[in-house]
């Protein structure tokens, strides 16, 4: 028999499975408790026990995805000691892959727009400790502010444009422009 709260585990992870079936395709103002409740088949009162409403859903999931990203993060520091550039880049375009939609969602003109900053936070200790630069200095809100906007106007570009080239040719492209720059990237291509 199962415990009361493994059940309720499984219940709110249904309820946010069922927010995000929803979320892929709808903007978070065009979303309710009734059809989350109803994709879950749960009832309201159920969602009330685990959400305040729609935004707080949202915001859980979000928290839960960068507490996440942020402990993965982390495992990787300590499993390659200090990283290069590159190797963040590549681990922050794996990382996209390894969170399927979610983070191109988020990141999306459909996603949340705190997301962006909330990532800006979480990655800022990895980013600073890779660079070698301090994260008090104007230099690095600028390199920090430069790798997030452009990770994330290339995923919203990407996703609002149908998804033409698959997510690992995304993700290299990703790669490819932090470390090499246009021009480096284009010199690759031709």
């Amino acid at each position: 028999m199962k415990t009361q709260p493994e059940t309720r585990k499984k219940t709110r992870k249904k309820l946010m499975d069922a927010f995000w079936e929803i979320y892929k395709n709808r903007r978070i103002e065009k979303i309710t408790v009734g059809s989350i409740t109803k994709k879950a088949f749960l009832n309201r009162g159920t969602f009330y026990e685990y959400f305040d409403d729609v935004y707080d859903l949202l915001e859980q999931l979000e928290n839960e995805l960068l507490d996440d990203i942020t402990d993965w993060l982390d495992l990787k520091f300590e499993e390659k000691g200090k990283m290069t550039f590159d190797d963040i880049s590549h681990e922050m375009a794996s990382l996209f892959s390894r969170y399927d939609d979610k983070i191109y969602i988020l990141l999306s003109d459909k996603g949340d727009p705190a997301f962006q900053q909330k990532l800006k936070q979480k990655i800022r200790d990895h980013l600073s400790e890779s660079l070698d630069v301090p994260q008090n200095s104007e230099t690095f809100e600028y390199l920090l502010t430069f790798v997030i906007s452009s990770v994330s106007g290339l995923i919203s570009h990407w996703y609002d444009t149908g998804k033409k080239i698959d997510s690992e040719e995304l993700l290299i492209m990703i790669q490819s422009l932090l470390t090499s720059g246009a021009q480096g990237y284009l010199r690759k291509e031709i």
